[in-house]
C-alpha cells in the first residue's frame, strides 16, 4: 500500500521533471550519413585533403590551414576528461596515413571528420573542417 501511494505521487514528478529537462535542450542541425571507410590516398574529397593539409602545417610548425590555432592546437580536456587539441596527443599519429570513419554534414558549420592513423590505430579522433563562403577549408576542431 505505502509503495502504490509513493508511486502515484513520484511518478507525475517524474515525468514533469523529464519534460522540464527536455525543453531547453538545444538540437543541432548535424545528419550522419552511411558511409563506408575510405583511406586519404584513396580519395580526393577536399575535407579530407584539408585534415591532412592541416596536420602537416602543426607537424612543420607553420599551422598552414588552421586559423584559430589556440582552439586547435593547444591541449585542453573536457569535465569529462574528453581530450581535445592537436597537441594532446603524440604527433606519431600525424605522420601516418589515416581513414574516415564517419562523416556527418552539420551546416553551417562545415564537417566533422572522424578518423582513425592507420599505423596507430588505439584511438579514433574527430576532426572539424569549416568551409567558408569564399570556399577557404579551415581545420576548427581536433
Amino acid at each position: 500500500m505505502f509503495l502504490n501511494i509513493l508511486l502515484i505521487l513520484f511518478l507525475p514528478l517524474t515525468i514533469y521533471a523529464i519534460i522540464q529537462n527536455t525543453k531547453g535542450t538545444t538540437v543541432y542541425n548535424v545528419k550522419a550519413e552511411r558511409f563506408s571507410p575510405v583511406k586519404e590516398s584513396e580519395t580526393s574529397d577536399p575535407y579530407f585533403k584539408h585534415i591532412r593539409r592541416a596536420l602537416d602545417g602543426y607537424l612543420n610548425g607553420t599551422n598552414d590551414g588552421i586559423s584559430l590555432p589556440t582552439f586547435v592546437v593547444n591541449p585542453s580536456t573536457d569535465s569529462n576528461g574528453k581530450m581535445f587539441g592537436l597537441a594532446s596527443f603524440n604527433r606519431l599519429y600525424y605522420t601516418s596515413d589515416f581513414t574516415v570513419l564517419k562523416v556527418e554534414n552539420a551546416k553551417p558549420y562545415g564537417k566533422i571528420i572522424t578518423i582513425f592513423f592507420d599505423k596507430m590505430p588505439d584511438k579514433i579522433f574527430d576532426c572539424w573542417v569549416l568551409k567558408s563562403a569564399k570556399g577557404e577549408y579551415d581545420l576548427r576542431g581536433f
